[in-house]
């Protein structure tokens, strides 16, 4: 299922994933440690991870860079390393991502004040 077409949308998982949901569903439900629910739903998503075959593209290179330097990089740059233009940077991003590239850079920003 591609990101951009559950970005902003609430999904059951139990339709997409219904015998590891219930599972997960039926742990979460045996505890009250918030330490042990993170743990559990932690396992469950690095499992699909580790189910699915991910083929990275530049952009998903130059987008790590603009997470881990929200604010030291510039457009230009990006679209250059991912083969781009500018243009054509910011329309894949949003495609790929399903947010706009500013989303990102203050989410990343938020996070890092919590951090």
């Amino acid at each position: 299922m591609p990101l951009t077409s559950i970005t902003d949308w609430n999904i059951d998982a139990e339709s997409s994933f219904p015998k590891e949901m219930r599972l997960v569903n039926e742990r979460l439900n045996s505890t009250d440690d918030l330490d042990t629910m993170v743990s559990i739903v932690e396992g469950f998503l690095l499992g699909q991870l580790k189910k699915t075959k991910i083929a990275f593209s530049p952009i998903d290179r130059v987008t790590q860079t603009a997470i881990i330097q929200p604010n030291g990089f510039r457009l230009d740059y990006l679209a250059e390393q991912s083969c781009f233009s500018v243009r054509q940077f910011k329309e894949s991003f949003l495609s790929v991502l399903g947010c706009r590239l500013s989303y990102l850079q203050e989410l990343a920003v938020f996070i890092r004040l919590f951090d």
